[in-house]
Parts: structure tokens; sequence; C-alpha cells
């Protein structure tokens, strides 16, 4: 599994990192064009895709919730054919 978020709102790295920093996020975050968004339909910050091996959408949800760590570990444990 590989985990990479999406910027589509600075335009460098250098504005980026102090708040990589300060969240402790640990995974890669790419900068995007500003019409990337609009591109897959993104409606609320932050939008979780999970894309199966052969590049489709397994699930997609929008915001965030108490619940949104639980639901993308199910949904993780599912993608990879795991119960747990």
């Amino acid at each position: 599994m590989v985990v990479i978020g999406i910027d589509p709102v600075d335009k460098k790295t250098t504005d980026l990192k102090p708040f990589l920093d300060k969240t402790g996020v640990t995974y890669t975050v790419l900068l995007a064009n500003r019409d990337l968004p609009n591109k897959y339909q993104v409606s609320g910050y932050p939008t979780v895709y999970i894309i199966d091996g052969e590049g489709k959408v397994f699930f997609a949800v929008s915001g965030f919730g108490e619940t949104l760590a639980e639901t993308l570990k199910q949904e993780i444990n599912s993608a990879l054919g795991s119960e747990k």
C-alpha cells in the first residue's frame, strides 16, 4: 500500500513543509495544479480515494469526522482481503 497526499493550494514545497512538520505527516505529498480537484470532483477536504491494484477507485470519502480513521482501516483491510 502507498499513501500519497496531493496539495492543490500551495505553489512551492517551502510553503507546505512547515504544515507537514507541524502535523506530523510522513507520507509523500505532491503539489498539484489548482484545477486538479475539479477533475476529480473533490467537494471537500480532505478527500480520500482508495485505488485498487488495477487503478480503479475502490472507495472515496470527502470531509473529516471522528470515524474516518476507523472507516479507512476497514476499507483498506477489505481492499487487501483482510478481515482484521
